[in-house]
C-alpha cells in the first residue's frame, strides 16, 4: 500500500473515531481515555505521511528540467524535424519513421510537459482537429481520452 493510501484510510478511521468519541453508542466498551489515545495514534500516522510527501516533492523537483534545456530541445528538434521528413519521403523506412516520431514527441513534450505516452496514443482525428493559437504560436490538441500510468 502506498503512503498516500494509508493516509486516506487513517483519515477515514480518525473521522470515525471522532464521531464515536462525540456520540459513543451504548454498546461501546472503550473508555474516553482509550478513544483519545487512538485519535492521537492516528494523527501521528499522518505526520509520517506528510514527511514522505515533502520528500517525494523534493525528489520530483530535482528531476525537473531547466528552461534552458527545454529551449535547447525545442531548437534542436525544430531543426531536425524538416530534415527527417525529407528523409522519410526519400526512404519511408521504419527507422526514419521512428526517428521522426522521437524528435516530434520530444518537441511536443518540451512544449507541454506531457510524457511521451500521452502523445503516442493521440488519434489522427485529434491531430487534425488541432486548433492554432495566434497568441502563443502553438497548436492545441484536445485529447478526448487520457490514461495516465504511473
Amino acid at each position: 500500500m502506498k503512503e498516500i493510501t494509508g493516509k486516506h484510510y487513517a483519515h477515514n478511521v480518525a473521522q470515525f473515531m471522532d464521531y464515536i468519541a462525540e456520540t459513543p453508542p451504548t454498546s461501546c466498551r472503550l473508555s474516553r481515555t482509550v478513544l483519545i489515545g487512538l485519535h492521537r495514534v492516528l494523527k501521528s500516522m499522518g505526520r509520517g505521511v506528510a514527511i514522505h510527501q515533502v520528500a517525494v516533492k523534493a525528489w520530483k523537483e530535482d528531476r525537473v528540467l531547466s528552461k534552458a534545456t527545454l529551449l535547447k530541445c525545442q531548437e534542436l528538434a525544430s531543426k531536425a524535424i524538416p530534415e527527417l521528413l525529407e528523409s522519410l519521403e526519400r526512404d519511408p523506412s521504419y527507422k526514419n519513421l521512428w526517428r521522426f516520431y522521437g524528435h516530434f514527441s520530444a518537441f511536443l513534450v518540451s512544449l507541454y510537459g506531457h510524457r511521451g505516452g500521452v502523445l503516442t496514443n493521440t488519434t489522427i482525428q485529434e491531430v487534425q482537429g488541432a486548433r492554432y493559437s495566434h497568441n502563443e504560436k502553438a497548436h492545441v490538441i484536445n485529447v478526448s481520452v487520457c490514461h495516465l500510468y504511473t
